[in-house]
């Protein structure tokens, strides 16, 4: 990290650790961004609400930022960051396409 602050493009870094809980990021529910992906997941998979989750992201350090954040992804939480890990296949072709029609509608 110390190289990319002394780097020419005087990139802002820190160090997070120990990590701790990150704040919640502030709701983007009124963004376009989650119009716009909420439009999306109506049309392909009959979704859209907005809803909060009770886990980690870097959502929280991003909105920090200034940045709106939504999270959005096939799979189920119950099954990520475990051993045998997966997604359902059906669920990740959903998912391109929300993700195509969130990038040719925002």
């Amino acid at each position: 990290m110390e190289g990319l602050r002394q780097g020419g493009d005087k990139i802002k870094v820190r160090s997070l650790l120990p990590a701790l809980e990150d704040p919640a990021p502030p709701s983007a529910e009124a963004t376009k961004i989650a119009a716009v992906a909420a439009k999306a997941c109506a049309e392909v998979a009959g979704t859209g609400k907005h809803v909060g989750v009770p886990y980690g992201t870097d959502a929280s350090q991003l909105s920090l930022a200034g940045i709106p954040c939504i999270i959005l992804g096939p799979g189920s939480i119950d099954q990520a960051h475990t051993v045998n890990e997966y997604v359902e296949i059906d669920q990740l072709g959903k998912a391109v396409e929300i993700y195509q029609k969130i990038m040719l509608s925002y």
